[in-house]
């Protein structure tokens, strides 16, 4: 996208105000930096000057006019690109376990109960924290109470059934609405019931 506005800043247009070299510069730095591209981008401003001459006309002398002409050249640097996208979406794993290995670690990160998964629910379906029309801030902080006492009782009750259906090793049925036979293990309830 950064490229493109670049580009961009070369087309002539009618009513568009044609920049020198220095604010040309300085619009392609902001460009940059709202992209966040800096470094990864390089910019180049150059200035053709052409002579156009005129010809006389009624008491107008001919003469040569000097028009200056600014254009931007942009080339992307790949191998910033390229380290940059090594970067992009990496994981540091920490653990004090000395035998655990880097596909063990990950799983287990995978695997760990995170709270804030239990107050994206107060987003969804089950307990549904909508744009609500209350009146004051004391009614709206009772409603977040009543749902987050809600949100209790349904973590709760979810623990009690994966527990009690690890002990048995019974298969759950039923749980997605539609397809009665489908079958869903206790081990894939990790963090309760699938909505």
């Amino acid at each position: 996208m950064a490229v493109t506005a670049l580009e961009a800043m070369n087309q002539r247009k009618r009513g568009k105000k044609q920049l020198d070299a220095a604010a040309l510069q300085a619009a392609a730095e902001q460009i940059l930096a709202r992209h966040g591209v800096v470094g990864l981008v390089a910019v180049q401003v150059s200035t053709v000057r052409t002579e156009v001459s005129k010809r006389k006309y009624k008491d107008r002398p001919a003469a040569v006019e000097v028009r200056e002409e600014s254009r931007v050249a942009v080339q992307v640097n790949t191998a910033a690109v390229a380290a940059q996208k090594r970067l992009c979406g990496w994981r540091v794993y920490a653990t004090n376990h000395p035998g655990l290995t880097l596909p063990e670690a990950v799983l287990s990160d995978r695997g760990r109960y995170g709270i804030e998964h239990d107050f994206a629910r107060l987003k969804g379906k089950s307990l549904g924290l909508a744009p609500m029309y209350l009146q004051t801030e004391c009614r709206v902080a009772g409603l977040v109470h009543l749902l987050s006492i809600g949100l209790r009782v349904l973590t709760l009750v979810e623990y009690v059934v994966r527990r009690s259906l690890e002990a048995t090793g019974e298969p759950l049925r039923g749980v997605y609405a539609g397809q009665p036979d489908l079958i869903s293990a206790p081990c894939l309830f990790r963090w309760g019931f699938a909505e």
